[in-house]
């Protein structure tokens, strides 16, 4: 689904799965591509009530994903987002059983967030009667940091009695 707003296109740069609304499978084999944006659905327009997205993204062997939401505007909550009806929750791997390292909801933006290895998953949750305008991000696949090569050696020291 394509959205037109002031002639710019807001289309999230991923596969559509089939009979899905809005769960995307985002690699560069599928999208030929090292970056690209993503959005919720009907950005700029409010997204729909009682949906759940998600957003699956897989980088090649020893790289790993960045993501930058841009803009956030979900349905306000409390601050710590732990009784907010729209969330969007970010785990470090495939799937929801990974390690969350992200927890956003409310208004926000440039928020950053990294994986740690080549995967990562987002999950958008819409539960509130009065949905907000939802969020724009990118992605990028990036190469993973080698840690720095080992600078300790091995020194003896003889004491002599």
């Amino acid at each position: 689904m394509k959205l037109v707003s002031e002639g710019k296109i807001f289309q999230t740069d991923g596969y559509l799965l089939p009979g899905s609304k809005c769960n995307y499978e985002i690699s560069p084999e599928q999208t030929n591509r090292t970056r690209g944006k993503f959005y919720s659905p009907q950005y700029p327009s409010n997204y729909p009530r009682d949906l759940t997205c998600h957003y699956r993204f897989t980088a090649t062997p020893n790289n790993r994903v960045k993501i930058v939401f841009e803009q956030i505007r979900l349905q306000k909550g409390d601050l710590s987002c732990l009784n907010s009806p729209d969330v969007i929750m970010v785990y470090d791997g495939s799937n929801k059983s990974a390690p969350i390292i992200g927890h956003l909801c409310n208004t926000n933006t440039f928020v950053e967030i990294v994986s740690s290895a080549s995967d990562l998953f987002i999950e958008f949750l819409s539960r509130s009667h009065f949905p907000g305008q939802g969020f724009k991000a990118s992605y990028l696949f990036d190469s993973k940091p080698q840690p720095p090569a080992s600078t300790t050696s091995t020194c003896l020291t003889w004491v002599s009695l």
